[in-house]
């Protein structure tokens, strides 16, 4: 091979790298859902009466996590993504019947890597059952 044909398959070897990378780091960070319309009824009340638009019911986020150089596929999902002001929540429904502390660990992981994964200004637990909404914030 002559040195052009060496330069010719560099730079289409390295077309396919820079597409490949593209098309990574567009999977991962673009925001599936439903369209509102079939959903709780009662959470999307107490969530227009608070001033939330409902943007998407059952957000999704494909994520793809490499073991040893094998690619393992997952979903995320939460409730609802809900925007006020301009700005976008990510809603979660507390299902559980005893108090929930917003501040223990558990809670606390689960919602900073929510609010980090949908890269939403903060996270919203609705609370059915007493029909309130606790707004969550970190700032980092």
């Amino acid at each position: 091979m002559r040195n052009l044909d060496w330069l010719l398959l560099g730079i289409v070897l390295l077309g396919m790298v820079i597409y490949q990378v593209r098309q990574r780091s567009r999977r991962g960070t673009s925001v599936q859902g439903k369209k509102p319309g079939h959903t709780d009824n009662k959470a999307k009340q107490i969530m227009e009466e608070e001033g939330f638009s409902l943007l998407q019911v059952q957000p999704v986020i494909n994520v793809t996590m490499e073991i040893q150089g094998r690619p393992h596929r997952f979903e995320m999902k939460s409730d609802y993504l809900v925007s006020k002001g301009g700005r976008n929540y990510l809603v979660r429904v507390k299902r559980e019947t005893k108090p929930v502390r917003l501040h223990s660990k558990v809670w606390r992981n689960a919602l900073l890597r929510d609010v980090l994964l949908f890269k939403t200004y903060g996270i919203l637990v609705l609370d059915l059952g007493k029909e309130t909404i606790s707004e969550v914030h970190f700032q980092i």
